[in-house]
C-alpha cells in the first residue's frame, strides 16, 4: 500500500493532513483528512500534548460522523481508520470497540493516537449504538429446596374425608349428600365436594378439591389442621384401634397419590404431585419470563428511540446547512 501526504490549512485555521492510500499499482484506495498540531507540517514531527487530546478528539469525531473516515466495511466488517496497514484489519463491533476503547486508554500510547482511538470508541457507542455491557437479563437460579419442602401434594390442593356416616352413601341421594357436605366445610372454602364410590358400589370416601392458588393452599391447610387438632387425622385414621365413629381427613399426598383402589385412581386422572418448593420455583420462573419479556421491550424501545434521535439530529443538521446556504445566496444578491 502506498502513502501519499499532502498538507494544508482550513480556513478557520486548522492544519490539516491529508493521507491518500493508493495500490502498489498506482489505482486510487482511499484518502484520510487527519487534523495536526498548529505549527505542525508534513514534514515535522505529528503529535499534540495531553492537554490538546480532547480537542483533538472532538475533531476526529467530527471527521467520523461527516463520513470522512471509513469504518464499516461490508454489512458486518468494521475497521479501524487509524490502525491501516495493520495485520487485524476486520472486527466486529464489540472487538473493535475494545480495541478503541483499549489504545484510548493507554499511557504509553502517543496523545494523538489516543485521541483518535478515543473519538471511535465514542462514534462506535453514540452513533453506532455497540456496547461492551449485554443486555440485561434476569437468570434463573436453581434452587435446591430443603428436605421439608420435599413432602409431595396432590395439586390441585385435595383433600380426602373417610369414615362417611350411613346417610351419606346413598346412591340416590349422591348430589344432595355433596351439596351437604360442602355446607359442613364452608369454613374451608372448598370448590368441590365429590363422593367416590368402589367397584362394588360402596362409598366410604370423599374427594374435597380447593383453588389452585395461594389461597387455596391456605384454605387446605386450615383444612388439615383442623382435622389434627381434633385427632381425626391421617395418622389416627391410621391406628386402627382408636377410630371413632366421624369424619377424618387430611390433604392429600402422594401416598394417597400412588395408592390402588378407586381414590388413587381418582386422584391420579384429575392432579399431578408437585411439592410446595416446586410449585414456589414454578411461580418465580414465570415471574422472571414475564419480567425478562418487559426487559427485551423497553431495549427494543430504547434502540427505537436511540435511531429515531439519530435521524432528528441528521434532519436538523440538513436544515442548517439550508439556512447557511440561503443567508449566502442572499448576501450575494
Amino acid at each position: 500500500m502506498l502513502t501519499n501526504m499532502n498538507h494544508f490549512k482550513s480556513s478557520d485555521s486548522t492544519d490539516w493532513l491529508l493521507l491518500i492510500l493508493c495500490s502498489p499499482s498506482g489505482h486510487f484506495h482511499s484518502s484520510l483528512y487527519i487534523p495536526t498540531p498548529m505549527g505542525h507540517s508534513s514534514g515535522e514531527e505529528s503529535d499534540i500534548s495531553d492537554s490538546e487530546i480532547d480537542e483533538y478528539k472532538d475533531k476526529m469525531y467530527a471527521q467520523l460522523r461527516a463520513g470522512k473516515m471509513r469504518v464499516r466495511y461490508g454489512e458486518k466488517a468494521l475497521r479501524c481508520p487509524f490502525c491501516l496497514g495493520k495485520k487485524k484489519q476486520d472486527y466486529n463491533g464489540k472487538d473493535l470497540l475494545q480495541h478503541a476503547s483499549g489504545i484510548g486508554v493507554a499511557s504509553k500510547r502517543k496523545p494523538m493516537e489516543r485521541a483518535g482511538h478515543l473519538a471511535l470508541a465514542e462514534y462506535l457507542k453514540n452513533d453506532l449504538g455497540i456496547s461492551l455491557e449485554p443486555p440485561l437479563q434476569l437468570a434463573i437460579v436453581e434452587h435446591k429446596p430443603p428436605k421439608n419442602e420435599e413432602v409431595k401434594y396432590v395439586c390441585p390442593w385435595t383433600g380426602i374425608l373417610v369414615n362417611l356416616q350411613n346417610d351419606l352413601k346413598d346412591t340416590d341421594c349422591v348430589r344432595e349428600n355433596e351439596d351437604r357436605l360442602r355446607s359442613q366445610l364452608s369454613r374451608f372454602k372448598p370448590r368441590e365436594v365429590s363422593i367416590v364410590f368402589d367397584t362394588e358400589g360402596q362409598a366410604d370416601h370423599s374427594i374435597i378439591r380447593f383453588a389452585e392458588d395461594l389461597d387455596g393452599l391456605k384454605d387446605a391447610i386450615a383444612f388439615e389442621n383442623h382435622f389434627k387438632a381434633e385427632h381425626y387425622s391421617k395418622t389416627d385414621w391410621n391406628m386402627r384401634n382408636c377410630r371413632k365413629d366421624d369424619l377424618y381427613g387430611w390433604l392429600a399426598t402422594s401416598d394417597d397419590y400412588n395408592s390402588p383402589g378407586t381414590v388413587g385412581e381418582h386422584l391420579r386422572k384429575s392432579g399431578a404431585l408437585k411439592s410446595i418448593g416446586e410449585l414456589q420455583r414454578e411461580g418465580t420462573a414465570r415471574r422472571i419470563a414475564h419480567f425478562n419479556r418487559q426487559m427485551d421491550e423497553r431495549n427494543k424501545r430504547m434502540q427505537e428511540l436511540k435511531l429515531k434521535n439519530r435521524q432528528n439530529e441528521l434532519k436538523l443538521d440538513m436544515m442548517m446547512k439550508e439556512k447557511v446556504r440561503l443567508v449566502e445566496e442572499h448576501n450575494r444578491i
